[in-house]
């Protein structure tokens, strides 16, 4: 038989984590979307827009992957917390009726 023992707490942590990560990733490429590169002119400008597009579009990748290991850290906290309430409720149900059931009684 094999046991998991995994903090939901640290899992909600690690979430919060993920989508901060997101967030700072979402607005450092917001910033490089907002430079203008004209201004640096017409020599130099197709260069920097390159440089400045292409870190774009990968710090908003990033961001976007980011945010769905936040939402995959979610999913794994809420099926665990199904599957801990499917087995106490066939544990309860193999206990005979006079059985304290405040012995699978879970912390929120």
């Amino acid at each position: 038989m094999t046991t998991i023992a995994m903090y939901l707490e640290a899992l909600r942590s690690g979430e919060a984590v993920w989508r901060d990560q997101s967030a700072e990733l979402g607005t450092v490429a917001t910033s490089l979307a907002d430079v203008d590169a004209a201004l640096l002119g017409a020599r130099v400008a197709p260069g920097v827009q390159a440089f400045l597009d292409g870190w774009g579009a990968q710090l908003a990748s990033l961001g976007r992957r980011a945010e769905g290991h936040a939402d995959a850290v979610h999913d794994a906290a809420a099926r665990l917390g199904l599957v801990d309430d499917e087995t106490a409720a066939r544990l309860a149900a193999l206990l005979p009726h006079d059985a304290p059931r405040g012995l699978l009684d879970r912390a929120a």
